[in-house]
């Protein structure tokens, strides 16, 4: 597991890594003293992502401040989290694919540790009321997280929780999304412009495909605006399309 581990911290712009696996344990490269944090916060991200697939909703990340950075928490299959404390502005699509590419890799350590093949040591922390006794010592009260959405007008309010202890994990706040989500809105009335009523009905679908696989923040935009150029049907229209988007002043 030390491979892994050191394969995710490579990325660039991912600080540690932490898997948890409420059934197999929990492996970080966290200092032992932040580790007791990171189980109760994993505790608590399995939780929204069991509340969000209760009412059908498709999550895979959570993001979360954490020690000025990030916290950003990935399930895999087989409801395992991988958690990465990282910068605030880092490539999300490219730390999201290298979370994908160990993921089966993962997955075979944590269910299959009696095949050599898979299995590459790591300091393995048993979970069962690990968490809780820890949090209870420390005295650690525990904030309610939601995860960052794109678009708040379609998804509203908090996903309450009876949540597990984390002292310095807040929820990211929502006012810079609420200060570019016009920028985003823009580009539906640019589209609008190329290929007129057609517009609504693409922009809906890039829109959540773009929510679906990358982070809601600004840099990811560009993705978006590539997502609308793929679904015009001519090569003037793309051209079109993209030279009124270059000329806005966002």
């Amino acid at each position: 597991m030390n491979a892994v581990l050191a394969q995710l911290t490579a990325l660039k712009g991912v600080n540690h890594a932490s898997i948890y696996s409420g059934e197999h344990g929990f492996y970080s490269t966290m200092p032992e003293e932040r580790q007791a944090e990171i189980i109760n916060a994993s505790e608590m991200i399995a939780m929204i992502f069991a509340t969000l697939r209760s009412v059908d909703k498709t999550y895979t990340e959570v993001y979360l401040e954490f020690d000025g950075g990030l916290i950003t928490a990935y399930e895999i299959p087989d409801s395992i989290l991988v958690l990465l404390s990282t910068e605030k502005k880092i490539n999300f699509p490219m730390v999201g694919m290298g979370v994908k590419a160990v993921s089966a890799i993962i997955r075979k350590l944590l269910t299959r540790p009696e095949d050599s093949r898979f299995n590459q040591g790591g300091a393995r922390r048993d979970l069962p009321q690990q968490a809780s006794s820890a949090s209870q010592e420390a005295g650690i009260r525990s904030p309610i997280l939601r995860p960052v959405d794109a678009a708040p007008s379609r998804r509203t309010g908090t996903v309450s929780l009876r949540s597990v202890e984390a002292t310095s994990l807040r929820p990211i706040g929502l006012d810079h999304i609420e200060q570019w989500a016009p920028m985003v809105g823009r580009l539906k009335d640019l589209l609008a412009e190329v290929v007129g009523p057609n517009a609504d009905a693409i922009y809906a679908d890039c829109l959540e495909r773009w929510q679906a696989d990358y982070a809601p923040v600004p840099e990811n935009v560009p993705f978006l605006v590539e997502l609308l150029s793929d679904e015009l049907d001519s090569t003037g229209e793309k051209v079109q399309f993209r030279q009124r988007v270059a000329a806005i002043r966002w």
